[in-house]
C-alpha cells in the first residue's frame, strides 16, 4: 500500500517563492486582480481557485504490481494484494518499460529502458524491526525477593529472579534507500512500478516508524508535478492486456466501512 501526498506547506510556499520569480502568467493574473476595485466581489474566490492550481492533484498516477495495474486516487491511495512473505520490497519510478515476450503474447520478465529520455529512480524498501529494552521493575525497599519452591523452579526474566533481564518491546521501521538500477535492467518480481517522471514524485530516504501489520504500507511520497503524466498514461494502455486492474468494494467492519480488494 502506498499513499502519494501533496508536499508540506513549507515546500508549497517555496513552490510559489519561485513561480514569483519566474513571473508566470498564473501569478500575473493575480497581480492583475489586486488591482481591482471592491466590486468584484468573487476576486478572492478567483484567487484561490488560481493558487489550487499550484497544487498537484494526487490522482491519475499509474502502478503495477505482480500482475496487477492501479491508479492513484483522489486520496493519493495506490494499493495492490501482496504476493510476497518478505517485508522488503522494490520502488521503481520511471515513464515505460519494456515488457519481454517469449512467445506470443506471453511475458517473461520486465525490463527497465534506461536511457536519456526515460529516467530511472530506484529505491530498497525494508521493513525492519528491533528491541527496545525497558528498564526492568525494581524491588521496593525494605522487602525480600519471594522464596523459591522446592522443585520449582524461578523462571529469568522475573522480578527478583537470579539472572533477571529487562522486558523487551519490539519496534518496527522502514528502511527506505535508493539504489542503482541492475546492471542486467531486469525488474525484480518484487518491485512496484510507478510510472512517471522521477521528477515528479520526491521520495524521502532513511528511516521511518512502521506498524506491526501483516499488511506492507509504505511511508509517505510527494507529489511534486505531473509533467508528462497524460502522455505517459496514453503509452501505458498497452500495459491493460498483461495486468488485471484493480477492483474494490466496501464492506462494513464492527466500526467503519472499508474499502477492500474484491479480485484477489
Amino acid at each position: 500500500m502506498l499513499f502519494l501526498k501533496n508536499a508540506p506547506e513549507e515546500s508549497l510556499a517555496g513552490a510559489i517563492a519561485e513561480a514569483e520569480q519566474k513571473k508566470t502568467a498564473t501569478l500575473d493574473k493575480l497581480a492583475v486582480m489586486d488591482q481591482q476595485t471592491p466590486y468584484f466581489n468573487s476576486i478572492k474566490n478567483l484567487k484561490n481557485a488560481i493558487r489550487s492550481q499550484l497544487i498537484q492533484k494526487l490522482s491519475g498516477f499509474l502502478a503495477i504490481y505482480s500482475g496487477y495495474m492501479d491508479y492513484s486516487d483522489a486520496q493519493g491511495l495506490i494499493f495492490f494484494p501482496l504476493r510476497h512473505a518478505n517485508p522488503k520490497l522494490y520502488v521503481a519510478i520511471t515513464p515505460d518499460i519494456n515488457l519481454i515476450k517469449v512467445k506470443g503474447e506471453t511475458m517473461s520478465h520486465r525490463e527497465f529502458i534506461m536511457d536519456a529520455n526515460n529516467p530511472v529512480k530506484l529505491y530498497s524498501c525494508e521493513r525492519k524491526q528491533e528491541e527496545i529494552k525497558k528498564p526492568g521493575q525494581q524491588a521496593q525497599p525494605g522487602t525480600t525477593p519471594p522464596p523459591q519452591i522446592p522443585g520449582i523452579p524461578t523462571l529469568p526474566g522475573l522480578p527478583g529472579a537470579p539472572g533477571a533481564v529487562p522486558p523487551v518491546a519490539k519496534r518496527f521501521y522502514w528502511e527506505i534507500q535508493e539504489i542503482a538500477p541492475p546492471a542486467d535492467k531486469k525488474i525484480n518480481p518484487l518491485t512496484i512500478v510507478l510510472l512517471t517522471k522521477p521528477s515528479n514524485i520526491y521520495v524521502p530516504v532513511g528511516n521511518f516508524l512502521a506498524a506491526d501489520s501483516p499488511h506492507l504500507v509504505l511511508p509517505d511520497f510527494y507529489v511534486t508535478g505531473k509533467v508528462d503524466n497524460e502522455e505517459i498514461l496514453l503509452k501505458a494502455i498497452d500495459y491493460g492486456n498483461y495486468f488485471e486492474k484493480i477492483n474494490t468494494e466496501e464492506k462494513k467492519s464492527d466500526t467503519s466501512m472499508q474499502k477492500m480488494i474484491s479480485n484477489i
